[in-house]
């Protein structure tokens, strides 16, 4: 992956470090939702309306959906990805067992499972993905891969380190926007 300077001085100013990229819920001001009915030939309701908090939920899939599918075509992410983190449950906090998948979508999809709402985001070193359900949150992290056979071996080793997998050179930097 190319370095980006800009890429990575914009995402020092990412609150937590951390970028945006998509959301099942998002936030629209009722001024939005004028600007799209009256582009639109609607009549708005009002701010407390149905129609109002419908069009929302609406919306925000629509642009999930739309950010979602520009990440999947993202060539940085078509790749091995490396799922670790954690899965709530009702008795706590359990970590799943490190797994690589081949692409970010068969990623992406396994981590879905049972996910109501989801966000994801990123840094220079993976996609955090957080999905809430009945139980809590499940939250990962998606790893680029660029060594698959020598993280296999690290794996199989029982004793997987992020940082050390950086060091080595098995997981990829993000260092340029993925979308």
């Amino acid at each position: 992956m190319k370095t980006n300077e800009y890429f990575l001085q914009w995402l020092e100013t990412q609150p937590g470090g951390l970028a945006h990229i998509a959301a099942t819920r998002d936030e629209f001001s009722y001024s939005d939702y004028v600007e799209y009915c009256d582009g639109n030939g609607i009549e708005p309701e009002a701010e407390d309306s149905s129609a109002f908090h419908a069009w929302c939920e609406d919306q925000a899939a629509i642009d999930f959906q739309e950010d979602l599918d520009q990440l999947m075509a993202s060539p940085y992410v078509q790749r091995p990805i490396l799922i670790t983190g954690t899965i709530g449950c009702w008795d706590g906090r359990l970590h799943i067992v490190p797994e690589i998948e081949d692409s970010f979508e068969k990623a992406y999809r396994r981590c879905l499972d049972g996910s109501d709402d989801v966000t994801l985001r990123y840094n220079r070193r993976g996609i955090h993905m957080e999905g809430t359900h009945h139980d809590g949150m499940n939250i990962f992290m998606m790893y680029l891969v660029s060594d698959r056979d020598a993280l296999e071996e690290m794996l199989d080793g029982g004793a997987f380190d992020a940082d050390a997998a950086f060091e080595k050179g098995v997981l990829e930097e993000i260092t340029d926007f993925l979308l």
